[in-house]
């Protein structure tokens, strides 16, 4: 754990020990059809139509496998591509800015995650075509030779190896359009699987990596091909790189930040554009006037990429001080809001919420240290739960009572 690398692997270990079983036991059941496969395809017009007969004197079951190693290339991508974009998923929960605060480099924490997904590929590779022929071994009086298998699955890798690049390009241009790259996964199993049988044009196919991977055994390999791939690869990665370590990451620290505030002073959303003039890294706002408004700020904020924490309550007129004891709503309701507002900040990409925390109206009775103690017990509670820090500002209390600053003596 003293690494990148170490962390990342510790928290997806579990991750890739069940993609790699998934995929062995998936690759097996393809290769338990293959003993009866022409008697299967014959029967279905829809099969013949997706494996064509290309003329190049091979049988039924050699076509079908390379198809069938060009869909397992691609469904094994979906793991890599999962084992890569977690690095986007800590930096949602703001995990990731208490690593970057240490001495570990901005490069050394995306190339962990990225080395993982890059050595992963041959792995899932590696156990989805060992389960696809330790089956087919059972089956087939004679079964396709492992060293085709092997061949067929390993040149896919250049192609896997450029859906990873393109999610760190994404990591870095344009962390909140990650999604992309399930898009892009999507449209390529679609051309690939189904382009044949609608009769797609060649060039729907050439719009992805996969369709200049040699389909083994049907087609020669053309290592001039995956070299260029392998190389699109490396500069989309480093490119990604680049622009990662460019993003000034609003997500590490508060400390010499450039920010503003943007409360109640901005109630009409049409001026939330002036929140984000240039040089502003962080922007702390609340008590929107409706939920258009939010909706409003949150639409900008996805744009601009600028980090952005919440003052409490987020829509105006709801509860402000009743953590502790009723000022306008009771404290049930007020602790109920709170944990609402985090959970759905934490998911909308807020770095923190800002609580006035405590708050008495004036002196009390009772045992304010209790008090106090069970408060924050429970904004610690919703913090671990939602994985939003919660910023607690103690207020004067009515006619500027000092009650709630005393009782921290």
């Amino acid at each position: 754990l003293s690494f990148p690398t170490g962390l990342a692997l510790r928290l997806q270990r579990s991750s890739i020990i069940a993609w790699t079983v998934g995929l062995f036991v998936l690759g097996s059941s393809y290769g338990s059809i293959l003993g009866d496969l022409e008697g299967f395809i014959e029967s279905s017009d829809l099969i013949k139509q997706m494996i064509p007969d290309t003329g190049d004197g091979l049988n039924m079951t050699e076509r079908f496998v390379s198809l069938l190693m060009t869909i397992l290339s691609i469904m094994g991508s979906v793991p890599v591509l999962l084992f890569v974009l977690k690095l986007r998923s800590e930096e949602k929960k703001n995990r990731t800015e208490h690593i970057l605060t240490r001495a570990v480099s901005r490069n050394s924490l995306l190339g962990g995650y990225t080395v993982i997904a890059l050595i992963a590929a041959p792995v899932i590779q590696l156990a989805s075509l060992s389960g696809l022929w330790s089956s087919a071994v059972m089956v087939m009086e004679d079964p396709v030779s492992f060293q085709t298998l092997l061949t067929a699955g390993m040149v896919a890798l250049p192609a896997m190896w450029c859906m990873v690049a393109l999610a760190v390009l994404l990591i870095g241009v344009a962390p909140n359009r990650t999604g992309l790259t399930w898009l892009y996964l999507g449209y390529t199993f679609f051309v690939v699987y189904m382009g044949d049988m609608l009769k797609l044009p060649d060039w729907t196919n050439k719009l992805t990596p996969f369709g200049y991977i040699p389909q083994i055994p049907t087609e020669e390999i053309n290592v001039f091909t995956l070299i260029i791939l392998t190389m699109i690869a490396i500069l989309l990665m480093v490119m990604g790189f680049m622009a990662y370590n460019k993003r000034r990451e609003r997500y590490i620290t508060m400390a010499h930040k450039l920010g503003v505030s943007g409360s109640t002073i901005f109630s009409d959303s049409k001026l939330f554009s002036e929140l984000f003039w240039e040089g502003i890294e962080h922007i702390e706002i609340g008590e929107f006037s409706d939920e258009d408004a939010v909706n409003t700020f949150l639409k900008i904020y996805k744009e601009k990429q600028v980090g952005f924490g919440i003052h409490s309550p987020v829509i105006r007129g709801e509860s402000k001080y009743d953590l502790i004891e009723k000022v306008r709503y009771d404290p049930s309701y007020a602790w109920e809001q709170l944990e609402s507002e985090a959970k759905r900040m934490s998911l909308e990409g807020a770095k923190y919420i800002l609580v006035h925390f405590p708050f008495f109206k004036a002196e009390v009775s009772g045992n304010t240290d209790e008090m106090i103690e069970e408060g924050l017990k429970k904004i610690c509670r919703i913090q671990k739960k939602y994985s939003i820090p919660i910023i607690c500002e103690p207020k004067l209390g009515f006619q500027r009572s000092v009650a709630g600053l005393n009782y921290f003596d």
